[in-house]
């Protein structure tokens, strides 16, 4: 009898001790549940939040570039420039050559001037090679003549790629024609 009251007390109490735990347990997941929905709201909500103001700025842009091209196309000075400035920065060049330039449009005579700041013949790479001898990297550098024909052709290729990209750009006869002003510093 002792040994059977034994294992019938040991099960109550197991039996006693799953309940508590499983409630525990039920406890736990159901905080985890409550954490999650909410967590999940704010995330939600905050995406919300942001897709509105980035509606809304996609919208203003939208909005303002319309009102740009519409001036453009009436041959407005502020629009022509800063259509043309837009032009030019959206223009790749190598990462080292720093260029800046200034944009004015005379409406009566259909001119758009560009002046560019250009970079000095010692600011500008005159490295031919580099070689590598296993230990030493080896700098063979341009001599003195190729170096300043090297500048002069890059300094006029960029004048005329300037050119060229704002007669492409420009689709309307607001431009009849276009002054490259290159200055070095």
């Amino acid at each position: 009898g002792e040994f059977f009251s034994g294992l019938l007390l040991s099960a109550v109490f197991f039996n006693l001790f799953e309940k508590m735990k499983a409630g525990k347990i039920n406890e736990a997941y159901n905080t985890a549940c409550v954490e999650y929905e909410n967590e999940k709201k704010a995330i939600l909500t905050e995406y919300v939040k942001n897709r509105q103001l980035f509606e809304n700025e996609k919208r203003e842009r939208n909005a303002e570039m319309l009102f740009l091209k519409y001036d453009f196309e009436k041959s407005e000075k502020s629009a022509v420039e800063k259509y043309s400035k837009m032009v030019l920065e959206s223009s790749e060049y190598p990462r080292n050559l720093i260029l800046q330039h200034k944009i004015t449009y005379s409406t009566s005579k259909k001119t758009l001037a560009v002046d560019f700041l250009l970079p000095k013949i010692e600011d500008f790479p005159t490295v031919e090679e580099y070689s590598f001898d296993g230990k030493n990297i080896k700098i063979m550098p341009m001599i003195e003549l190729a170096a300043k024909q090297f500048y002069e052709r890059t300094m006029l290729s960029v004048g005329l790629r300037t050119i060229h990209e704002l007669f492409e750009a420009i689709y309307t006869d607001s431009v009849d024609a276009i002054i490259f002003n290159g200055f070095v510093q």
